[in-house]
């Protein structure tokens, strides 16, 4: 292995080159070296201006693009406005799931047994909840319009799930 850096590629640091130090390192943060898989579908022109990890949320009507604007709104720096975002809507896609699977509508606590969290994390999930969508008390008004409109089948579908149209900034 070189001083100063790490070798990658092949044994002997053939075929892959080596990863330079900082001071050297010309590849721009935003673009992804060649064969890393991406984590955000790439959208930016959806939210100018607010930064390369905020501009990567997929759809513009999406509980995740709501969040992210009203985090970015609050104060939050792009990279924690997006990782947020992710966790509130995942907490209403999740509220409605349960309520699929119960055949009503659960309280926290059946939600916090449901997916093996303590009751306290379920009410620091609300918490951000409430931080990620100001006006709303509790994810359970939007979770149940989630569960009669969008009908999630996953966890997976948190990022892409469709929000309110009173939520959606015109």
């Amino acid at each position: 292995m070189a001083s100063g850096g790490r070798e990658r590629g092949r044994a002997g640091g053939e075929g892959g080159g080596s990863l330079r130090s900082p001071a050297r390192l010309s590849v721009r943060p935003s673009v992804p070296p060649s064969g890393a898989r991406q984590r955000w579908v790439v959208a930016p022109q959806l939210l100018d201006g607010c930064g390369r990890y905020a501009s990567r949320v997929a759809l513009k009507n999406t509980l995740t693009y709501v969040a992210v604007r009203n985090l970015l709104a609050a104060g939050h720096k792009p990279r924690r406005a997006v990782i947020e975002a992710a966790k509130a809507s995942a907490t209403v896609v999740q509220l409605a799931l349960i309520s699929q699977r119960l055949d009503h509508w659960p309280t926290q606590r059946e939600y916090a047994s449901a997916y093996d969290i303590s009751e306290r994390t379920a009410q620091l999930e609300w918490e951000l909840f409430r931080e990620a969508f100001p006006g709303e008390t509790s994810p359970d008004e939007i979770a149940k319009w989630l569960a009669l409109n969008a009908k999630p089948k996953s966890e997976a579908d948190a990022l892409t799930a469709p929000a309110p149209p009173d939520l959606v900034p015109a």
